[in-house]
């Protein structure tokens, strides 16, 4: 929404005209708010206030804006990154240009301030001192940015214009307490047998109190058992405002005297922190730390959505593009594990936003942390994984399929290595072959020529219908209604004997062996594959639920490219807890090994399924040829076509003979 603010509700035309555009921050209606609260000041103020995701959805709101910068006295941009990000901005620019409109650019590459400084008319101490109100924030920086407005352009001497204050840009957040605390004396109650969880924000969130969501978190971290370090940081650093910068921020608050304090983190902001904590390598030939390898435990990433949960809710795609780029695709290129999102702006009207969240989304997100927590502190002996191999179409000629990987001697070479490292292995393969065997010898999703007096001893576990069934009813309405749609009511009719559930695979020691459950029926497997209607049956939840709750898994391998679960129904990006990917893998810690050849396919595991990929790569190629009597006859054939061509009669009749 673009609104015009002042600071005298009077006919009187306004001494001084101003605009104010946010690009990908969503906050200028702050600088209006501002003005409003100026009424001691005797220069009459407008301001127009827009943000870019405002302006670029609304042509109406564009005209709006660029007639209000046709007459206006000077403009403000503060851009998160650089005018990539403000799709209207060229439009903007012409304008600008045009009208030669004095004007102030704000933005965290030091080129894009370089490039632009010429456009701001004054000296080079009134540049440096916006720079420090708008990078400073807070209410008392942006009133003495307006005031600074009204003496140097509309010429008023009698308004004093204040140094900027200065405020803490990072630090550790604690509600309702703005004192500052080193992280000594923060973590002297910390119970080191819990697991410690990292959170970061945004400084802007905490310095424009939009810290509802973050708090929800905290609350329920809290709730869990989890220590808690919350921090608000600015990303890139910055010697006037005092700015760590967010790597440093890492690690002073993360670690200490050489230790890591956190075994996962919540990253809350989008982008890429590792570009935006040295945001000028790259045009210096200098290479960027990862300083998130330092840490080396779980990242994951909680998206923010720059809209209302119900209208994100409505919405079958998950995110817009700028949430998608800002939230997910930047976030990917630094490794983190994309989680649900965490943030949401409500709009109240006036083009002010809240910042709130959405309870299960909010669970969702604590879980998953505490989770991978869980398994970072986890002695090997005491872990338990769950192996899954593919099986689809569900025959057992298709068992273990993945594109460019031999899935049971990797497996093999896993579980060797896994008992090497203390893992509680009954029984090490010598080969892949032995896991194969032993996987058939027991029961797998294909059960045509199973009798059916073994199926319940040759099965891993038989899942009861009480237990299956209160597992249905913790469901969203909708999500149960889309499995009874297409499946019938609970337990169904598939992989189902004798009323309970049949769990196919095999146990080994703390190690669980199984497949992918059954997506649908035999004769519809290949259309089931991609349907985005048809949702996967009861006995297909069960298996997860199974392996979560019973067998307890601490972490799943889903073996190749690909299965079935990230296909299944539900929004794109940005799952919601009626989405199917999100039901069924839940909280469970999720490695995916994957072909490094079809990342457009594996990118829906990494958003859909919370999966941590690891990369293999594509198997040699090589000539198969011949061998022993299919190598002679391929030789007679090529002598035959050769001959043909060469009108060698008689000896065509003697090749037809031979062949």
């Amino acid at each position: 929404m673009v609104v015009v603010f002042t600071n005298h509700n009077d006919s009187k035309e306004p001494d001084i005209r101003l605009v104010f555009i946010s690009v990908a921050n969503r906050d200028s209606v702050h600088i209006g708010k501002m003005a409003e609260m100026l009424g001691d000041v005797g220069t009459k103020m407008e301001i127009m206030c827009a943000d870019s995701e405002d302006v670029d959805q609304s042509e109406e709101e564009f005209v709006k804006l660029q007639s209000f910068i046709r007459t206006c006295d000077f403009l403000f941009f503060k851009f998160h990154g650089d005018p990539s990000f403000f799709l209207k901005y060229d439009r903007i620019r012409k304008i600008i240009d045009s009208k030669n409109i004095d004007t102030f650019f704000d933005s965290a590459l030091d080129e894009v301030n370089e490039e632009n400084r010429c456009l701001f008319r004054h000296t080079d101490e009134d540049y440096l001192l916006i720079r420090l109100y708008l990078d400073m924030g807070g209410r008392e920086n942006y009133s003495s940015m307006l005031k600074w407005a009204c003496r140097n352009i509309a010429g008023d001497e009698n308004v004093d214009v204040p140094m900027p204050a200065v405020n803490r840009v990072q630090g550790i957040y604690r509600k309702g307490s703005e004192a500052d605390i080193e992280i000594e004396e923060y973590i002297k109650g910390f119970d080191w047998s819990r697991p410690t969880i990292g959170v970061m924000m945004h400084y802007t969130s905490y310095s424009k109190e939009r810290c509802t969501a973050i708090n929800d978190l905290i609350e329920k971290l809290t709730e869990l058992r989890c220590n808690v370090i919350p921090l608000y940081f600015n990303s890139y650093p910055n010697d006037i405002t005092g700015s760590l910068g967010v790597k440093r921020t890492v690690e002073k608050y993360f670690m200490m005297n050489g230790r890591v304090l956190v075994n996962a983190v919540v990253l809350t902001t989008g982008f890429s922190q590792i570009s935006l904590s040295d945001p000028n390598a790259v045009n210096e030939g200098r290479t960027i730390h990862n300083f998130f390898e330092d840490l080396n435990v779980p990242i994951i990433q909680a998206p923010t959505i720059s809209r209302s949960p119900v209208v994100w809710a409505d919405d079958e795609v998950g995110m817009t593009a700028t949430e998608l780029s800002t939230g997910v695709i930047w976030p990917e290129f630094d490794g983190q594990i994309i989680s649900v999102p965490l943030l949401f702006n409500e709009s109240l009207g006036d083009g002010r936003y809240k910042n709130t969240s959405v309870p299960d989304r909010v669970d969702k997100i604590a879980d998953l942390a505490k989770e991978w927590a869980e398994l970072r502190m986890k002695e090997p002996k005491d872990s338990k994984i769950a192996i899954l191999f593919h099986m689809y179409p569900p025959t057992n000629d298709r068992l273990g399929g993945a594109a460019g990987l031999d899935t049971f001697e990797s497996v093999c070479g896993c579980l060797k290595a896994m008992e090497k490292e203390g893992y509680a292995i009954e029984r090490v393969p010598e080969n892949g072959k032995e896991i194969l065997d032993e996987l058939l010898a027991g029961l797998t999703t294909d059960l045509e020529w199973t009798p059916e007096n073994e199926i319940e001893e040759r099965a891993a576990d038989m899942l009861g219908p009480a237990e299956y069934q209160k597992w249905y009813e913790e469901l969203t309405e909708k999500a149960k209604d889309g499995i009874v749609r297409s499946w019938g009511q609970p337990p169904g009719d598939m992989m189902v004997h004798d009323g309970r559930i049949i769990i196919p695979g095999v146990m080994n020691g703390n190690v669980f062996v199984g497949m992918q459950p059954n997506r649908g029926q035999h004769e519809l497997a290949e259309k089931l594959y991609h349907d985005p209607y048809v949702v996967m049956p009861h006995a297909y939840l069960a298996y997860y639920r199974w392996l979560k709750h019973v067998f307890k898994a601490n972490c799943i391998i889903h073996v190749g490219t690909h299965g079935t679960i990230e296909w299944l129904p539900g929004k794109g990006n940005a799952l919601s807890s009626s989405c199917y990917p999100d039901i069924n893998i839940d909280t469970i810690p999720n490695v995916y090994p994957y072909i490094v050849d079809d990342p457009g396919e594996g990118i829906q595991c990494k958003r859909r399924i919370d999966s941590v990929l690891i990369g293999h790569m594509c198997p040699a190629m090589t000539r198969a040829d011949g061998y022993d009597d299919i190598a002679l006859l391929d030789g007679k054939l090529q002598e035959y076509l050769n001959s043909e061509t060469t009108s060698q009669d008689e000896k065509v009749s003697y090749l037809v003979d031979e062949i």
